[in-house]
């Protein structure tokens, strides 16, 4: 059947930017559709920090990365942190899109882990036997959905989100609710549905006290139903990252990670130096920036050691930023693995103009440690390019913070 979905934006739901059938409660817990949706706040979150004074630098490129930092702080705006139950909702496809048929809505927002881009992305990638179409103002879409959807009766966690396989969203969004999860079901076991895991996961979950046994990743319907269900909420809206949840998950998973044992060849081999270079010469990038590897060679000729974070276990890589004072590199998930240093450490960004990123700029607040960003500029080819003179002006910047 052809069924025309509108997106329900979750956070919207509390301050009541537009009505919905069934909806009761306030920013600390509500139900919605009916009974459909119901969020209970978990860790009552603290207020935003505007105060931008962790990132390094007098230039303007810095002084707009303030700006927009402060702008993403501003507002009173619902964060999230807390538990979600939903009843007979389906899922759809393995990011974990959940709709609501009776409403026909489809739910986003950062308390879903959802997107309204990536949302938009997703269904207009949709595999051609739903013929999805997305409605021209992007408020919605229309989708077939077979008559008949298979259920699952057993209760669990659904974890399916759109960062499930990708590195850095396993240290911004599946640590702090992992760290929900554990408070929702207390010492019990229950189960847990991802769709796959990468090679990460297992000492992410092992952190945070999830044995493999209580894990599912069989394959799923594209559709698929679940009566009785629930999921940790999400615990950032953009770059809104608020306190305490994120900053009390990273550092259990900080934590969990430096007791877990190595194998002795992985220990032998660990570069633990005070200055390291993020590098993604092996892994590449849709964000090539041209001059990359003359970027690198500078940094190493001013004392970084070149560091592939995914050459090594999770564990080892907690104990490789642990060890490090500056951490510099290109704009990725591996940089967010300053998370596992200790306080005082300083963090230099190689940021790409079309890609503005401050979740390293929250997890600096956050942790104690500084940061400066220096832009890749497009040059006279149009390709992305970072000034050599301005490259140099940060590692100044940065070890002037570290001390020399």
């Amino acid at each position: 059947m052809r069924v025309n979905f509108r997106f329900l934006h979750v956070q919207h739901l509390p301050d009541r930017v537009f009505p919905d059938p069934g909806f009761a409660g306030d920013r600390t817990g509500f139900t919605a559709l009916r009974g459909g949706l119901r969020y209970q706040e978990l860790i009552p979150p603290g207020p935003l920090d505007a105060d931008a004074s962790c990132m390094l630098g007098t230039d303007p490129f810095r002084a707009e990365m303030a700006r927009l930092w402060r702008e993403a702080c501003g507002g009173n705006v619902f964060l999230p942190s807390g538990a979600l139950e939903l009843r007979n909702l389906v899922v759809f496809g393995s990011r974990g899109l959940l709709l609501d048929l009776e409403h026909k809505v489809a739910l986003i927002g950062g308390a879903m882990n959802w997107g309204i881009d990536y949302a938009c992305y997703y269904v207009t990638s949709a595999p051609p036997e739903c013929a999805a179409v997305l409605h021209e103002d992007k408020n919605g879409f229309a989708l077939d959905v077979p008559a008949e959807i298979p259920a699952e009766p057993r209760p669990g966690l659904l974890m399916m989100s759109p960062g499930q396989d990708i590195y850095g969203h396993w240290l911004l969004d599946y640590a702090p609710r992992l760290l929900l999860a554990s408070l929702m079901h207390g010492p019990a076991t229950v189960r847990f549905y991802f769709h796959a895991l990468p090679p990460w996961a297992p000492p992410v979950l092992a952190a945070f006290g999830v044995p493999k046994a209580a894990v599912e990743t069989a394959p799923r319907s594209l559709f698929m139903r679940y009566p009785l269900a629930a999921m940790p909420s999400g615990t950032k809206e953009g770059f809104r990252v608020p306190r305490p949840v994120n900053r009390m998950a990273w550092l259990r998973l900080k934590y969990m990670l430096l007791e877990m044992p190595l194998a002795g060849a992985e220990r032998s081999r660990l570069p633990l130096a005070k200055r390291i270079f993020v590098s993604r010469s092996r892994w590449g990038s849709a964000r090539t920036i041209s001059n990359a590897q003359r970027l690198e060679q500078l940094a190493v000729a001013r004392g970084f050691l070149p560091v592939h974070p995914e050459a090594f276990s999770l564990p080892a890589q907690a104990r490789i930023f642990r060890a490090a004072r500056i951490v510099l590199g290109e704009d990725g998930s591996g940089l967010h693995n300053v998370m596992f240093a200790e306080p005082g450490c300083v963090l230099g960004v190689i940021s790409v103009l079309d890609r503005i990123n401050l979740w390293h700029m929250a997890i600096c607040q956050h942790l104690g440690h500084k940061l400066c960003y220096v832009p890749a500029g497009p040059a006279a080819d149009g390709a992305r390019t970072v000034d050599e003179a301005a490259f140099h002006g940060m590692i100044d910047v940065l070890d002037a913070a570290a001390g020399g």
